[in-house]
């Protein structure tokens, strides 16, 4: 560990990450990074999917109000949000309790699948 890896006296873990995310990390990654994080977290928390979703319903906010580096990072978040767009929607079941694997099979099996939706 060097000095840039320990939070200094007076740092919050806040402020910690914030100065290891922007004064060190790549700027080229951080959003790559960030839809990386957002999606696998979509996949992973059915809540996280209901929050999305609550946000959805409670505002004019939607998934065309993002922009995504890939159309397929796009098309994995409106399908995991269960936004209007993705036809047909996903089961109310998968949103609700899908696991990460249930997610993947059934998102897999869809003929609007992109082919790189799930490359690394």
């Amino acid at each position: 560990l060097d000095e840039n890896d320990i939070t200094t006296a007076n740092e919050s873990i806040v402020d910690f990450t914030e100065r290891k995310i922007f004064e060190h990390g790549d700027p080229d990654r951080l959003i790559p990074q960030a839809e990386s994080r957002l999606l696998h977290a979509l996949a992973k928390f059915p809540r996280a999917r209901a929050a999305m979703r609550t946000v959805y319903s409670t505002s004019t906010f939607g998934p065309t109000n993002l922009r995504w580096t890939s159309a397929e990072r796009e098309w994995l978040f409106s399908c995991l949000t269960g936004s209007a767009e993705v036809e047909p929607p996903l089961s109310a079941e998968l949103l609700d309790e899908g696991t990460p694997e249930q997610l993947r099979s059934y998102l897999r099996g869809r003929d609007d699948c992109p082919e790189s939706a799930f490359d690394e």
